[in-house]
């Protein structure tokens, strides 16, 4: 019965194990149980969470390097007729370059119902770099920014590759 027991176990596992989707550059998956849900694959091994009371709010900060950051927050929407386009066009406008955002590359992913932005701060050029995206949901916006030195960048343009593209919930 023993014996029974440890290879129903080694056979769960070995299946358990072998769904679980590899998704590289350090990346797993984070998952909320919060109202607003979302799954995001982050480096969660190169992050630590700061504490918070904000619902449907995660920050993270960087354990070696404290400039990189990671937020993730969950809205309700207000305006279930505004469209994916309106959103983007409405974030990434004017205001945004005199608030200090030099936005250098930004696209609306239809099929994925997101939009995101990569740039950099004016005050801080050849030092941080940002990423943005933004998920738009029936009833819901989920929000990412990712604010990282500019040495990083080529692996966080891969990263947000690999996030944008197994982002899930639902």
């Amino acid at each position: 019965m023993r014996i029974k027991i440890i290879i129903i176990a080694l056979l769960l596992n070995t299946s358990i194990f072998s769904q679980e989707k590899s998704l590289g550059l350090g990346l797993q998956m984070f998952n909320n149980i919060e109202q607003i849900e979302y799954c995001l694959p982050l480096p969660l091994k190169e992050m630590k969470e700061k504490s918070g009371s904000e619902r449907c709010h995660h920050s993270f900060v960087g354990k070696k390097n404290k400039n990189t950051t990671i937020d993730v927050q969950g809205f309700y929407r207000d305006d279930t007729t505004i469209s994916l386009e309106t959103y983007f066009a409405e974030t990434y406008n004017d205001e945004t370059y005199a608030n200090g955002k030099i936005v250098t590359q930004k696209e609306i992913l239809k099929n994925k119902n997101c939009y995101y932005a990569i740039g950099y701060y004016n005050n801080f050029l050849d030092k941080y770099e940002f990423a943005e995206v933004t998920w738009v949901r029936k009833d819901e916006v989920m929000k990412m920014q990712i604010q990282y030195p500019t040495k990083d960048k080529k692996l966080w343009y891969e990263r947000l590759k690999i996030i944008i593209k197994n982002a899930y919930c639902r």
